[in-house]
């Protein structure tokens, strides 16, 4: 951890991707699905863009995928993200891929964009209130009043003839200050994978078993 304020904990981009991806495994989440929610948190954090909060908020509400059993709810963003990826070179060629409702969208933009760098095809993600570009190398964002929405809607996924221009976002490095609430509740999350200390780990050099050193 880097450090702390009062607004919030400042992590780097890597202690990000860690804390989603066990955040996600303490909700159930596969290895393979925890792994895409840490990149997309990380993703996001690099653009200056609210990618921890939007996990966080993403598993402290209803949300359809193979980890939960809600199916009337809206889709979650990192199996969503999944089915884009494996649809993204139908989607360079021409056809739209229209994935509905989708909680905490912005994760979904992650999942874009890297798609458009492993092609290296510039991409489009739509839904109401809300209009990206996704280049290779960066990101434009045209109509961003949906970017915290709670919920996606229409959300819609296409190939795009653009050229880069003044107000593409670059990714940055180094470290992120992560909202205080987000951050507790993730790590509250990722505290589930820890297995509990019994006195088999503890004698076996986990912690200072029951010798006294003083």
């Amino acid at each position: 951890m880097t450090g702390a304020s009062n607004d919030g904990i400042r992590l780097s981009l890597s202690e990000i991707d860690a804390l989603g991806k066990k955040a996600a495994r303490g909700t159930g989440c596969s290895w393979g699905l925890a792994e895409e929610a840490g990149k997309s948190a990380r993703w996001l954090a690099g653009y200056g863009l609210a990618g921890p909060e939007s996990l966080a908020a993403l598993f402290t509400a209803p949300r359809c995928c193979g980890c939960t059993s809600d199916s009337a709810a809206p889709l979650c963003p990192i199996a969503a993200g999944a089915e884009l990826s494996d649809s993204a070179e139908d989607i360079a060629h021409g056809t739209d891929v229209r994935l509905g409702d989708v909680a905490q969208p912005l994760l979904l933009l992650a999942q874009a964009s890297r798609s458009a760098n492993a092609l290296q095809v510039i991409l489009t993600l739509r839904w109401s209130g809300f209009s990206a570009t996704c280049f290779p190398d960066g990101l434009s964002i045209e109509t961003g009043d949906g970017v915290g929405d709670a919920i996606g809607r229409n959300v819609v996924c296409s190939s795009a003839n653009a050229a880069i221009n003044e107000t593409d976002l670059r990714a940055g490095a180094g470290s992120r200050l992560v909202l205080r609430s987000a951050y507790e509740t993730l790590n509250r999350l990722a505290g589930k994978t820890y297995a509990p200390a019994t006195d088999t780990s503890r004698n076996s050099g986990a912690g200072a078993g029951t010798k006294d050193n003083d």
